[in-house]
């Protein structure tokens, strides 16, 4: 490191080198002015002493939280347990009215909203607040808590990491969910840091919800959200697209929510300017030039793996039928 590494830094590459340490996943909690319970993910959590007992959290002036947390007295903190990552990616959705609907949590008297299922929880008051550059750093004392035997939840480089992800570095029997991500005429592709552009793929996971939830908390943890459309490609995971890491990997199709942010390793590109020199894996290549024909001649297919050398692309009926109907069927058959 030399002195013209100095800052001033690129913000999004200083952000992703913080994303190399990996972290608990917390969701901090307080209530608003009106008595509602509010919310937000961070994982700038830190504990600081234990007599007196207290711990610091992170919080962006630019959040749209920053008021209701620098103006509250008190302020809960819960350690999510590894299976909360829904929990994690709804806290850190922005533009959610209610983060609370739906979610298990506790009422503390005189305390701060507390959700259930977690790994641990600290309900605190404000011991200090402290301006640290586009950040305030929420001191809070603790007054009582509570702890489980659960696994936590693990965010590193922009993804969450399961309990098997740190005992074993393959996952077999395992699924990867890729994403074929567009917004007008440009699709997202994501920077290995190397020169080299992918199609954004979530960790090995044991089935494909729990790798949404994974590639959902991606980008996220970014400021996006992706509205999932349709199945484009699945097939096994013993080529060139992640070697040796999943044994079936599954790629659909999802737009780019108007005025989302993008995280810091993703660019959109025209579809007829794709780095395709730069893309190193054959598979991400080919379905590139694929999807790039189908949206020419809206009409797409999905890509169906077989045991030969090459798989087939069957016709995709881009009008969704109501699988309640299906249900309703076999319950008059019954």
């Amino acid at each position: 490191m030399s002195p013209t590494d100095a800052a001033p830094f690129d913000p999004k590459a200083l952000r992703a080198a913080f994303g190399s340490f990996a972290t608990g996943v917390t969701v901090v909690t307080t209530y608003d002015k009106s008595g509602s319970a509010v919310g937000f993910t961070a994982n700038s959590f830190t504990s600081v002493s234990l007599d007196p007992a207290l711990l610091l959290v992170c919080l962006g002036k630019t959040s749209s939280n920053y008021e209701t947390f620098t103006s509250a007295d008190r302020f809960g903190v819960n350690i999510l347990s590894s299976d909360q990552t829904d929990i994690s990616t709804r806290f850190a959705t922005r533009g959610l009215k209610d983060r609370f609907a739906g979610i298990d949590w506790q009422a503390v008297p005189d305390g701060a909203p507390l959700i259930e299922g977690c790994a641990a929880r600290f309900d605190c008051t404000v011991h200090e607040c402290i301006d640290a550059g586009d950040h305030v750093i929420l001191m809070g004392r603790i007054e009582r808590f509570d702890s489980h035997e659960r696994h936590p939840l693990i965010f590193a480089e922009g993804r969450y990491l399961a309990p098997i992800d740190l005992d074993t570095p393959q996952v077999r029997g395992s699924v990867r969910l890729g994403a074929i991500i567009t917004h007008d005429e440009e699709i997202l592709l994501r920077s290995d840091g190397k020169g080299n552009w992918h199609l954004p793929l979530s960790g090995a996971k044991p089935g494909l919800r729990s790798a949404r939830a994974d590639l959902d908390g991606f980008f996220a943890a970014g400021g996006a959200a992706i509205d999932w459309g349709f199945l484009f490609a699945i097939f096994d995971g013993d080529s060139d697209a992640v070697p040796g890491n999943a044994d079936t990997l599954a790629f659909f199709h999802g737009a780019l929510e108007a005025g989302e942010e993008l995280p810091s390793q993703c660019r959109l590109f025209p579809m007829d300017e794709l780095p395709m020199e730069d893309v190193p894996i054959s598979a991400h290549r080919a379905m590139l030039r694929r999807y790039v024909d189908e949206h020419r001649q809206q009409r797409f297919g999905i890509y169906v793996d077989s045991p030969g050398p090459r798989g087939t692309v069957q016709p995709l009926a881009l009008r969704p039928a109501p699988y309640a109907r299906n249900i309703q069927d076999k319950e008059i058959m019954q």
